[in-house]
């Protein structure tokens, strides 16, 4: 089931039962807690090993419907050690590996008692609130979910015999006889199935069946809850990684990519752009919960999908991401700053978001570059501060990436101005990083292309940023841009870049 797999625990907590299994049904028993009906409330469904490409190949209804019906992504991003222990972390967490020390399914070097989950924050903004976690793998409520009021762990998937499996009748349970504001599932049978026939194998879509019709289930019993024309529930859809072949665990496009659904009252139906990460759903649930977020809460995700206006400026790094409206005078790259997250330290290949590269790009902050000033010292942002970084390549493969724009359909001749400051670090060759825009027409043909260049060479071994440029008039049927940053021209380099920025001008 997992590339590490852990011994069957015992009871989770005081208001936790021993580890359930599928011979008996039980209904709720008496001592477990009830909350109140009515408000916003939240679904969290995690598909272990839900890899992308494998959902709209016709055993996911229900899934399906979920995305149709709110906002989907089908190119979110998971961390870049594809497996459950971190992927979990990050997804309860809102934290990147770095914080959360999770980099296997032992756990071993851990530091999750300082990275609290989505459960201990929304009791200690809400403590009256009720929240459930029932997983089919137990490290979840062991070592990750500890603050949920409710755990329920179970070593095993259900068998097909629906009425008998206690994961899903202690989920109808706290439908039918209480109510929680936030219930989190987790099924396992995707991620088996993947392991022992093969990611995208038929036993797979089998499994997947298997569990989208479980999940369809589910949605009806929170439908038939009586209070449910009182309520406002959310429903959020995601996995830990995805896979390929028998497994998981690169830092590779299929094994990181993952699906993210969110439907609920007011959520606008359509995708959500740019792609989201798997930080950003625990800030994103408190957020719908809570209506606030607490700022002494340090995440590194954001709230998507959420009208994200109404936060106050100490919390206001975790609104909604949007891209720049097109206009003449703005910048039109989104994220040409790379401050729309956290930089990270260390050989970490961070997602970055609004660019389509995985796998080898990340960001660093850049009070950590070195200074070609001595007496320049290293400084940490406070919590909630804004991000300032840099561009840099990550650990492993080619530091290539590429942004797509659409350009305006405004009036008028149109010139561009392509602009950024690099800095080749410590290339012995003095060569910098490359930064290339190419023009296509409504017909994808390249139309015109242009390099930034400096205005003269770039010093060797120095971290001083110079701004390189380049500009020209646009073709007249000229629809699409294509920005391209390469940052390992040279191997032995380390160059950064920063401030990308396209902007149009109409004619004077």
């Amino acid at each position: 089931m997992k590339v590490q797999t852990l011994a069957v625990l015992t009871a989770l907590a005081l208001l936790t039962p021993p580890m359930a299994s599928c011979d008996e049904d039980h209904r709720a028993p008496p001592r477990w807690p009830t909350g109140t009906a009515g408000g916003r409330k939240v679904l969290f469904i995690g598909i272990d090993g839900l890899a992308t490409y494998t959902l709209r190949q016709g055993a996911s209804p229900n899934l399906d419907a979920l995305a149709d019906a709110g906002a989907y992504a089908y190119d979110a991003t998971a961390g870049d050690i594809t497996i459950s222990g971190p992927g979990w972390s990050s997804l309860l967490t809102s934290t990147w590996r770095d914080r959360h020390g999770v980099t296997g399914n032992d756990f071993v070097g851990n530091t999750l008692g300082a990275t609290p989950d989505v459960f201990t924050l929304l009791h200690q903004a809400a403590p009256e609130a009720l929240s459930a976690s029932l997983v089919m793998w137990p490290p979840i409520n062991e070592l990750i979910a500890r603050g949920a009021e409710m755990r329920f762990s179970y070593d095993h998937v259900c068998p097909l015999t629906y009425d008998r499996c206690e994961f899903l009748t202690h989920t109808r349970d706290l439908l039918e006889d209480r109510s929680p504001d936030l219930l989190f599932l987790a099924w396992n049978d995707v991620d088996a199935a993947g392991h022992a026939y093969g990611w995208a194998s038929e036993r797979y879509y089998t499994a997947l069946a298997k569990v989208d019709r479980e999940i369809g289930r589910v949605l009806e019993q929170v439908r038939a809850r009586p209070s449910y024309a009182d309520e406002e529930w959310l429903i959020v859809v995601s996995a830990d990684h995805g896979g390929s072949g028998h497994g998981h665990g690169d830092n590779s496009v299929p094994h990181r990519l993952i699906p993210v659904f969110i439907s609920g009252p007011g959520i606008a139906s359509g995708p959500i752009v740019p792609a989201p990460q798997q930080v950003d759903l625990a800030p994103t649930i408190l957020y719908w919960l809570l209506g606030d977020l607490d700022p002494k809460w340090d995440f590194d995700g954001r709230v998507i999908v959420l009208d994200t206006d109404d936060l106050s400026d100490e919390v206001a790094r975790y609104r909604r991401p949007e891209l720049p409206r097109p206009r003449f005078g703005t910048n039109l790259v989104f994220n040409g700053t790379a401050d729309v997250d956290r930089g990270l330290r260390g050989e970490i290949d961070l997602a970055l978001r609004g660019w389509n590269e995985i796998g080898a790009m990340t960001a660093v902050p850049v009070s950590i570059l070195p200074s070609d000033d001595p007496n320049v010292a290293e400084t940490a942002p406070s919590p909630g501060a804004p991000f300032e970084n840099a561009f840099v390549f990550g650990a492993t493969g080619v530091s290539t990436m590429y942004q797509r724009i659409e350009l305006p359909a405004l009036d008028g001749v149109r010139s561009y101005r392509l602009s950024a400051r690099a800095t080749a670090g410590h290339s012995p060759s003095c060569v910098g990083p490359r930064l290339t825009i190419r023009f296509e027409d409504g017909l994808t043909q390249e139309v015109a292309f242009a390099e930034a260049l400096p205005a003269k060479p770039m010093t060797c071994n120095s971290y001083t940023f110079v701004p390189i440029v380049a500009e020209g008039v646009l073709p007249s049927k000229t629809t699409v841009a294509f920005l391209e940053l390469n940052l390992d021209r040279d191997p032995d380099a380390r160059g950064f870049i920063d401030d990308i920025s396209l902007v149009l001008q109409a004619a004077p």
